[in-house]
């Protein structure tokens, strides 16, 4: 069966990691790999490594399950010995390497999907790093940064793609400017990793002026099976000037120039549509709305306007009289 929907978790985490005191000069390739099997299978594949530093490295490998933690979709690495994890079933030719400067090398690696592993998606990562592992019992000093490839292992069975809306909102129902923004979470209740894709289309209803569309989930995120994650997604014109800091007038003006570059005034609906499902593809569609009163360029609007509005009635006057006056000398 062929592996649908290619998963990005964390793209810019695949590649890793951890923060370390200094870089590790290792590139690998490909940073996310994908496979179908049938429980009770096998299968094999390489990970390539080179060595971008200017001198001869060891490189040890570590091989962890994946999971994301918070709503926020962090990545979150571990080691574990539960063979209903996708890391157990990872055997690498060799767990590590000497590289010279330069260097190419591709590691064979085995996965062995156990007869009763579930169905849906599992996920672990290949990690290596110039730092001995510290289950070796071999001590050493060096970086602690890992660079990885990450593993994605569809287990072929009944898949339950089922996924739910838990939140579509803004943070107020009422702002002075652009920008707005949303918040979008869903549940997924099924067996398989989910991809939301779709946009909210802003339209204005009651005395609107202005509208847009904003793309949801712009990085391509994933929700694992079981989990909850939260997207945000804006609704901008123009650049944010600082305010803050600055005194009453300078805040005021600057503010002012904030609502004009970034000008929207009314009620406005926003309507989300999101696609999610590879075998059976299902659509959420939900509708919120909210207020934008730029309060300032009003306020500006309508002093300009009166002030405009009294020098033509005093034009106006001043000329009825002149037409008077210009009368009144031909009689005379």
């Amino acid at each position: 069966m062929k592996f649908i929907a290619p998963i990005i978790i964390v793209i810019a985490g695949i590649l890793i990691v951890f923060l370390a005191r200094n870089t590790l000069a290792l590139t690998i390739s490909p940073p996310i790999k994908e496979f179908t099997a049938d429980p009770g299978t096998e299968f094999s594949d390489v990970i390539k490594l080179i060595n971008d530093e200017d001198n001869e490295k060891i490189f040890f490998a570590t091989i962890e399950s994946f999971r994301t933690k918070g709503e926020r979709g962090e990545p979150e690495f571990f080691q574990t010995t539960d063979e209903t994890q996708l890391s157990t079933w990872i055997t690498l030719e060799q767990t590590s390497v000497t590289l010279k400067p330069g260097e190419k090398k591709e590691i064979k690696y085995k996965v062995s999907v156990p007869e009763k592993a579930s169905t849906g998606g599992h996920y672990a990562a290949i990690f290596w790093s110039s730092q001995v592992p510290e289950d070796t019992g071999i001590t050493g000093v060096g970086v602690v940064t890992k660079i990885g490839s990450l593993l994605l292992v569809r287990v072929s069975g009944e898949i339950r793609e089922e996924m739910k809306l838990i939140d579509f909102s803004t943070p107020s129902e009422l702002y002075n400017r652009l920008p707005v923004k949303f918040a979008i979470g869903f549940e997924n209740n099924g067996n398989i990793h989910l991809k939301p894709r779709g946009d909210i289309k802003i339209e204005p209803t009651i005395l609107g002026i202005g509208k847009g569309e904003v793309t949801v989930n712009t990085e391509e995120g994933n929700v694992l099976p079981k989990s909850i994650r939260r997207f945000e997604s804006t609704w901008q014109k123009g650049t944010v000037l600082e305010s803050e800091g600055k005194n009453l007038v300078s805040r005021f003006f600057t503010e002012l120039q904030n609502e004009w570059n970034n000008l929207a005034i009314g009620n406005f609906q926003a309507n989300l549509f999101v696609l999610f499902g590879q075998t059976q593809p299902q659509i959420i569609a939900k509708t919120i709305n909210f207020w934008v009163i730029p309060w300032r360029v009003i306020l500006v609007g309508l002093i300009v306007a009166i002030f405009v509005i009294s020098i033509l009635i005093k034009g106006i006057k001043a000329y009825n009289r002149w037409i008077i006056r210009k009368a009144q000398q031909k009689v005379s």
